[in-house]
């Protein structure tokens, strides 16, 4: 039988570590809120290059006016995109699904920032529900920073609920 402990230990030494431990990610809020912003200055350049493009052949039979409304119609999805993202619930919800499966100190710290970003704006109770499980799922973890995930339950269960009427 192979002792996993005696190989996890060669493959420390060696540099091959395996298990990264709970310590271990980079922060991913910045490169979040960078790219969705990219996503919006590039959805919204689309649209209205598309709709220029529009203004200035003003033909109906000219088959650059399709090709002027692809662009606005793409530019419009890509913008919807990115002005989605840095919606507060589905900033939530991402943060909370990485934190989930990827619970380490840097993903829950990134969840904190998300919860503080969203201040008062309101959520749906599936993402709170969500919040719950990545910290419990951390605090079962060995060597788990137990102040920060009491800290981010807090702020969680104080996150205002939509009400649907």
């Amino acid at each position: 039988m192979i002792n996993e402990k005696k190989i996890n230990e060669y493959n420390k030494m060696a540099g091959n570590d395996t298990n990264p431990g709970i310590d271990a990610g980079e922060s991913l809020m910045e490169n979040y809120i960078r790219n969705a912003r990219k996503f919006t200055v590039i959805g919204l350049v689309g649209v209205l290059v598309g709709i220029m493009c529009i203004l200035i052949i003003r033909e109906q039979n000219n088959p650059l006016m399709v090709l002027a409304a692809i662009v606005m119609f793409a530019g419009a999805l890509i913008a919807v995109t990115g002005i989605s993202s840095l919606r507060a619930e589905g900033m939530l919800r991402t943060f909370a699904q990485i934190a989930t499966m990827q619970p380490t100190t840097a993903s829950m710290n990134d969840l904190k920032l998300a919860i503080a970003r969203c201040g008062m704006a309101g959520v749906r109770k599936q993402v709170k529900f969500q919040i719950e499980a990545a910290v419990s799922k951390y605090e079962k973890l060995e060597g788990a920073d137990l102040e920060l995930a009491e800290d981010i339950r807090k702020s969680g269960q104080n996150l205002h609920v939509k009400r649907i009427i």
